[in-house]
């Protein structure tokens, strides 16, 4: 059985490469001890919003 689990992360934009690096590592950590596979397999994927092109309740998250 192949274990290649992906993970993508969505997030507003503004944090650091050190915070990305450190919620990778926990993310790989948790999947590797919980989903019993090995680091090299774990692919993390970050997408850093703008706020502009989010809207929540019919509202741009950059004007509330």
């Amino acid at each position: 059985m192949l274990r290649i689990p992906i993970v993508i992360v969505q997030w507003f934009e503004g944090r650091t490469v050190k915070q990305k690096e450190k919620v990778a590592e926990a993310i790989t950590e948790a999947l590797v001890k919980i989903a019993g596979t090995s680091k090299d397999k774990v692919t993390i994927i970050f997408y850093d919003l703008k706020r502009e092109n989010v809207a929540k309740g019919g509202i741009l998250v950059s004007t509330s």
